[in-house]
């Protein structure tokens, strides 16, 4: 399962995942509610995450799929669904999450599809969508894929907070930067996946 960036599942985000596809993975990049014509309502980063796990049972009751090694990926607000989606209970074995800024209490207040969602008076709506306030709760291994001087140090916060709770949680930084870090990122996250990765 690849949680795709943006706000809209577009061409280039098949191509980003297109390595799974080549690796011998069955690929499904779920359009979420709202999404491209879909219907519902944006919730950011709280329906949505409803939206993966149920993709993710979807994905683990074909008959061409091992029930067993089911994945979920994700890139920047994909990456962040994907943090929230593994601290859910769901079919998933591990996540992994590119470039993902998981401290919502900085990122709201610079996303304008947010702020037409989010009271940002509020500090529990904030709360709710705020990964860095449940890392305690992961439940499947994740890995997380962090740029140098972009996301590294938010990602590092989570994992440390994750690890603190004896939570399965790794960091790993990637060369490039928020878009180009993605190729690589994906390719580790295969190796990972499979177990040809071990870190």
């Amino acid at each position: 399962m690849y949680l795709h960036g943006g706000w809209a599942f577009s061409s280039i985000d098949w191509e980003d995942a297109a390595p799974f596809v080549a690796a011998g993975f069955v690929l499904m990049m779920p359009m979420l509610r709202a999404e491209n014509g879909n219907p519902g309502f944006f919730e950011g980063f709280y329906g949505e995450v409803d939206d993966a796990i149920a993709a993710g049972r979807f994905v683990s009751e074909l008959p061409y799929v091992d029930p067993g090694n089911v994945f979920v990926a994700g890139h920047s607000v994909g990456a962040v669904l994907t943090v929230l989606t593994v601290m859910m209970p769901s079919k998933y074995k591990a996540g992994a999450a590119l470039s993902g800024t998981l401290d919502m209490k900085i990122w709201l207040n610079n996303i304008a599809a947010l702020r037409s969602v989010v009271d940002l008076t509020d500090p529990e709506e904030v709360r709710l969508r705020n990964p860095m306030a449940f890392a305690s709760s992961l439940r499947i291994p994740l890995i997380l894929y962090a740029e140098r001087g972009g996301m590294a140090r938010v990602n590092a916060d989570f994992a440390a907070l994750a690890e603190r709770a004896g939570k399965p949680c790794e960091l790993e930084i990637a060369e490039g930067d928020h878009m180009s870090m993605v190729a690589p990122s994906v390719q580790h996250a295969i190796g990972w996946f499979t177990g040809k990765i071990r870190n």
